[in-house]
């Protein structure tokens, strides 16, 4: 009680006993246990016993119980040994970016990011589902599992979800423990037209469906999966679509606003759940903060709206080609990319000129103590850093030196260096001269530098 006139009801239900199903029930029955309480007290007073607003169950959740053990018994073998086959040998964690490592042991610290799409995109979304002969749910889940692979990497992608599992009139109206989860497995291939892989979600969905009744907990205990307290075993992310009416109704003499909580919890890696409704549909990403940040999930909505967007437009279009940047992603890369340097048309040997005349003395190599026995050796070379200027003025001796041997331009010079300044200011010389350098492996076999010798018809060899 806030006031006399404002009241907040707070109802917390463990999801032993309750489903988000059963959240209706007991939304639906309380309200009309609350209007036969209301129109009672404004009746005469009346010795007779309240008569009850509800309908007769026509069997209790002991019964279901009861029932769920006997036909799993019979079904177990033929439904355990679909599963078994569908996730044998399951692939690694789901690889998304995260902004931190995971940690050994998963917290379930969680937050929330939601989203609504556009009426016109939600209506293509359903046409496209209706001319593929598959659901909503099919269509979302392909292009949520699209977006995993081409966030992870990854094209063996599982995906946990959910089934009421009431489809018999008699569990309508029971508040329990109902829901069983399914996986949906996808290999995901970059080439794949997403109109063919929406045929491959189907199957898959319609053979998870047939095969729902067994728990998903025995199904996790058969296959025998190494667990981790770092994450969910078998799948880290989970999609759900909330298609069934919401409940609505009204109270005598009441406003009634729904209050929107945060657990702050997070069951999986990450989840979404998308909600269809009159203006469309919306979603709600839930993750785990110990993995993303909020930007990043934000940033994960964008692009699943933009593959949407991709999807309905090009239906045919590769998997692996469908667009995810948005268009301010796509200006913030090209602005990145904008690495383009005008360059002038001069050779290596030019440009070390001009920069040993705009800055002489900054440092040009950096280097180990040469060699004394190479030809180098007549020359007064610094040990260990060398600037522009001594770069350019040792490159212009030895193409000196070479002019003296009678070396012309033209002239084809075998280069026997490994890695080093030696080969640095060698190949400077050469250009300057006009000449033609041969590279030459030293480690290579005596007989393979012979036949490139005799090939190329050099004119000198230097070595060191």
């Amino acid at each position: 009680r806030r006031s006399k006139t404002e009241h907040v009801l707070i109802l917390a239900i463990h999801h032993i006993v309750a489903d988000y199903w059963s959240l209706r029930v007991v939304m639906k029955e309380t309200a009309l246990l609350y209007q036969a309480f209301a129109q009672a007290s404004s009746a005469p007073q009346s010795h007779h016993p309240l008569p009850s607003p509800l309908a007769a169950l026509p069997i209790q959740y002991g019964d279901y119980a009861t029932w769920q053990q006997h036909h799993v018994a019979e079904q177990t073998a033929g439904q355990l040994k679909y599963w078994l086959k569908q996730l044998a040998k399951p692939p690694a964690v789901l690889q998304l970016p995260t902004a931190r490592p995971r940690p050994a042991l998963q917290t379930f610290s969680g937050a929330k990011h939601s989203f609504s799409l556009p009426a016109d995109l939600c209506e293509q979304l359903t046409q496209l589902a209706q001319r593929s002969h598959a659901t909503l749910f099919m269509t979302l889940l392909a292009a949520f599992q699209v977006l995993l692979a081409r966030y992870s990497g990854q094209q063996d992608i599982l995906v946990g979800s959910t089934v009421s599992n009431r489809d018999r009139t008699e569990t309508q109206n029971l508040i329990g423990l109902f829901v069983n989860n399914l996986v949906f497995r996808a290999n995901v291939i970059p080439q794949q037209s997403f109109e063919a892989f929406l045929q491959q979600v189907k199957t898959t969905a319609l053979n998870a469906y047939s095969h729902q009744d067994i728990p998903f907990e025995q199904v996790v205990d058969a296959l025998d999966i190494d667990r981790q307290l770092s994450h969910n075993a078998l799948f880290q992310a989970m999609f759900i679509l909330h298609n069934t009416p919401k409940v609505s109704f009204e109270l005598p003499s009441l406003n009634l606003t729904p209050i929107e909580l945060d657990s702050k919890t997070a069951r999986f890696d990450i989840s979404l759940d998308m909600y269809e409704g009159k203006a469309g549909l919306t979603g709600v990403f839930e993750y785990n903060t110990e993995l993303f940040n909020s930007d990043t999930i934000e940033r994960l909505a964008n692009n699943f709206e933009t593959l949407l967007n991709g999807i309905v437009d090009e239906p045919s279009a590769s998997v692996g080609s469908l667009p995810l940047l948005t268009r301010s992603e796509i200006a913030a890369l090209q602005t990145w990319n904008q690495t383009h340097v005008d360059i002038p048309q001069q050779g290596a040997h030019q440009l070390i000129e001009t920069q040993a005349e705009k800055t002489p003395d900054a440092i040009a190599l950096s280097l180990d103590p040469i060699l004394a026995n190479s030809v180098f050796s007549q020359f007064s070379l610094p040990e260990q850093l060398w600037t522009y200027r001594q770069l350019n003025q040792q490159a212009n001796q030895l193409a000196h030196y070479l002019t003296e041997q009678g070396i012309q331009p033209g002239d084809r010079i075998a280069l026997a260096l490994s890695r080093s300044p030696e080969l640095v200011i060698a190949l400077l010389a050469v250009l300057k001269l006009g000449g033609t350098y041969i590279p030459l492996d030293p480690t290579h076999p005596a007989s393979r530098l012979k036949y490139v010798l005799q090939d190329a018809q050099v004119t000198l060899i230097l070595e060191a």
